[in-house]
């Protein structure tokens, strides 16, 4: 029997056929890559996708067997429908956070992904220019998520070690120790007070147009991608 929370090619197809949805779920995932819709060519991101399909598993060269949890898996589904194209940078990590949570069985659950572009919109602060895309494609993504909880890794930049306050888009970053952590406390609503404009504006109206998705809290991550964890 499976654990609660992971997903199976079978289970996925057969809540597909009950709901009327032939290409739900991970089927719609593979599509999409078949399509060229949905780029994952970096970090073997789209033989673990395939992997997944197949076998509901996917195994990384030191042998760890990792699975995806339903929540990610819908949700990587549903930021795909109507026919939108995104980039995935990285899946699947053994014992690195949301992207390879250990089980007492040896194998790990992934409930991540990381996003370099999103219906066109690259999502990275490696240079000031892109900031208006990057905060086009963060609201984007927000804006598509399905019914279900979320964190987000916002884009700094510096990213690393480094931090560049000068060149902050997001929420600001003026100590390396304010990294990975919500500077609300874990209060969606008082990090959206504390980003700077114009992101503010765009994050808070994408939020408050996505009622079926419930962000719980955001901040600051990596400087080439959003980090979305799907929460149980």
């Amino acid at each position: 029997m499976a654990e609660p929370g992971l997903i199976s090619r079978r289970s996925l197809v057969q809540l597909a056929s009950a709901q009327g949805e032939p290409s739900s779920g991970i089927e719609a995932v593979v599509a999409a890559l078949e399509q060229g819709r949905l780029h994952a060519d970096m970090n073997n991101v789209k033989g673990q996708l395939r992997g997944i399909a197949k076998d509901g598993s996917w195994s990384d060269p030191s042998g760890h067997m990792l699975r995806a949890s339903t929540e990610l898996i819908r949700l990587l589904a549903g930021l795909l429908e109507q026919g939108a194209t995104m980039t995935i940078m990285s899946l699947f990590r053994f014992k690195n956070g949301p992207h390879g949570e250990p089980q007492p069985d040896g194998s790990a659950i992934g409930r991540a992904v990381d996003v370099m572009e999103y219906r066109g919109f690259k999502i990275h602060l490696k240079n000031p220019e892109n900031a208006s895309a990057a905060i086009s494609g963060v609201a984007a993504v927000i804006s598509h998520l399905p019914a279900g909880k979320y964190t987000l890794g916002l884009p700094r930049p510096g990213g690393g070690p480094l931090i560049d306050p000068e060149h902050d888009v997001f929420l600001p970053v003026t100590n390396h120790d304010q990294v990975s952590k919500s500077p609300g406390k874990g209060n969606v609503q008082k990090d959206l007070e504390l980003l700077l404009e114009p992101a503010r504006t765009a994050l808070r109206e994408a939020v408050a147009a996505n009622s079926i998705a419930r962000i719980q809290f955001m901040y600051p991550d990596g400087v080439d991608h959003l980090h979305v964890k799907a929460v149980p």
